[in-house]
């Protein structure tokens, strides 16, 4: 696979990207460390090209520039100058991503297909992991190299996109029932980490993917695909009775718990406490924030007011929310900016070429594409991503493998400007 290609670079790059699917939930500091490996190739080969760059390529990066600037910016009236800088040093991967895209793109590499070989990897991979730690180890919960909801999010997000390839590339309708044993792989893995969020998103990418597919696969290929993945989800809860019931009333005991007493520590109570205080402190700097790493400085003047509901906010650095914590550190402008550059800038890249898209290599790394930004838009609703560097290894490494596989894979290719 990787001896086809004689160029050392570019096999190193390859390599890299290949091993970082499996490795970056499972062993610790390896999402990291791939990373550092490619922005040190592309800091020495990745510094041509840009003039090569389509426009909504540039929209992009010039996209998450501006939103490095904003986030910086909120240092200058933050309450808390170090939590902030040190905040701040998550956004700076986003100007390193720019010399590794570059790089991607200079050595015309389809770096998306050894991700995806390293995605159907790493759902059993992760499976195993989880099922190592829950029944070897005897832990209550599958957390992976970091933490259950990391590890569940990352889960379901590489099993949505091995389900995505195997829609993409299969021929013939028994081939589509390879997916199933990522559904299945997944969906166990999920129910073992516990991840609410995770779990929440299989309904989201299924009707996702189903819209997007709608005329590309035949209505007899659906019906099975649907009745098999019934009847494993069926056999998963059989299985695991316990981990998905004791989740629905730990659920269901957080909220009735909060409605009593708001200031009793619980999961979904302490989130909608963080919540709160986040629109209280937006209602009193709604265009720029509180400042950049002033989340938990502004909660402990919050509990001495009298006006949180909790004490326990002050224990916490982040809104648990990627929206919320960004309307009360920097307000409407960095929530707005924020939105456009890691979400509708990157779904409109994909989209408009899934549209035009005319063989299955371009399909599958559009499709990829949106697949990753939509897990992350919902992996934002209850999680700060931004502040857990797992996580922002994952979104970047997706956004530079399918976005710069998608450019390569088009280029040259006018129909995308004329009809996208």
């Amino acid at each position: 696979m990787f001896t086809e290609i004689q160029d050392w670079r570019k096999q190193l790059i390859l390599v890299v990207v290949f091993l970082f699917p499996f490795l970056c939930a499972t062993v610790e500091h390896a999402g990291s460390i791939t990373f550092t490996i490619l922005m040190l190739l592309g800091l020495v080969f990745g510094w041509q090209g840009w003039a090569q760059l389509e426009n909504d390529e540039k929209q992009f990066f010039i996209s998450l520039l501006v939103l490095f600037v904003v986030i910086a910016v909120g240092l200058f009236y933050t309450a808390d100058v170090k939590e902030g800088a040190s905040k701040l040093e998550r956004y700076l991967r986003i100007l390193l991503l720019v010399p590794v895209y570059l790089m991607f793109r200079r050595f015309d590499l389809k770096v998306g297909k050894f991700f995806v070989y390293g995605a159907l990897l790493a759902v059993p991979v992760l499976l195993m992991h989880g099922i190592y730690q829950t029944e070897l180890l005897d832990r209550p919960v599958a957390s992976g190299a970091y933490h259950k909801i990391v590890y569940g999010d990352v889960v379901i997000l590489f099993t949505s996109i091995s389900v995505a390839a195997v829609l993409v590339f299969a021929q013939k309708t028994q081939h589509h029932l390879l997916s199933i044993a990522f559904v299945i792989s997944g969906t166990y893995a999920v129910i073992l980490s516990t991840s609410r969020a995770a779990q929440l998103f299989i309904p989201t990418i299924a009707v996702l993917l189903r819209v997007l597919f709608r005329k590309k696969i035949t209505k007899g290929s659906w019906k099975i695909i649907s009745v098999v993945t019934i009847i494993c989800s069926l056999l998963i809860v059989f299985i695991q009775p316990n981990r998905i019931t004791s989740g629905l009333k730990v659920g269901v005991e957080n909220f009735r718990l909060y409605q009593q007493d708001p200031s009793e520590w619980s999961s979904w109570g302490a989130r909608l406490n963080f919540w709160r205080n986040s629109l209280i402190m937006f209602s009193d700097s709604p265009i720029l924030g509180k400042g950049t790493g002033a989340y938990q400085a502004e909660n402990k003047i919050l509990v001495e007011k009298g006006i949180s509901h909790a004490d326990y906010v002050v224990d916490f650095g982040h809104a648990h929310s990627i929206y919320f914590h960004t309307l009360a550190e920097n307000g409407a402008l960095g929530m707005l900016v924020m939105i456009i550059s890691l979400i509708i800038f990157p779904f409109r890249y994909f989209y408009r070429r899934w549209k035009v898209a005319d063989n299955a290599e371009q399909q599958f790394y559009t499709l990829a594409g949106m697949v990753s930004v939509t897990a992350f838009a919902w992996f934002g609703v209850s999680e700060m991503w931004l502040a857990r560097n797992p996580f922002v290894n994952v979104y970047f490494m997706c956004m530079l493998v399918f976005m710069s596989s998608t450019a390569n894979v088009f280029s040259g290719n006018n129909i995308v400007q004329n009809k996208a």
